[in-house]
């Protein structure tokens, strides 16, 4: 019993530690953006625009494809256009466009070759009018 146990342990312990194949190869990444939100509130929400940028480096020939999206508590809500590296560089931009409650949770991600390998908090703007 404690045999099948441990090797239930060093299995699982493997697989979380081991990255997908889409994950190598990729040394650099990151996508960034600030939104800004200006205007009154419409029933609690409030619509964000911002530019978004993001890029890979791969130390391995491509294809690979880069985006950067957006969630609103948890739900992709908006995204930079997806790419196609060019040798061993992959660069994203635009404008993204997204609505969010007070109090919501909103992320950046960064998704490669389909496979998304990183979500942070993203900062927003409001700016008042006065």
């Amino acid at each position: 019993m404690l045999r099948k146990s441990l090797l239930a342990v060093l299995s699982l312990g493997l697989l979380t530690s081991t990255a997908p194949a889409s994950h190598a190869g990729v040394p650099e990444h990151g996508c960034g953006g600030t939104a800004v939100s200006a205007g009154s509130v419409t029933g609690g929400t409030r619509t964000y625009t911002g530019a978004f940028f993001g890029y890979a480096l791969f130390t391995t020939a491509g294809p690979h494809t880069l985006r950067c999206y957006v969630t609103v508590d948890g739900t992709e809500r908006g995204t930079t256009p997806t790419v196609q590296s060019v040798h061993e560089v992959a660069v994203t931009d635009g404008v993204v466009t997204y609505t969010a409650a007070e109090g919501a949770v909103v992320a950046e991600c960064t998704q490669i070759d389909g496979v998304t390998i990183e979500c942070r908090d993203l900062a927003t703007v409001l700016v008042t009018q006065g």
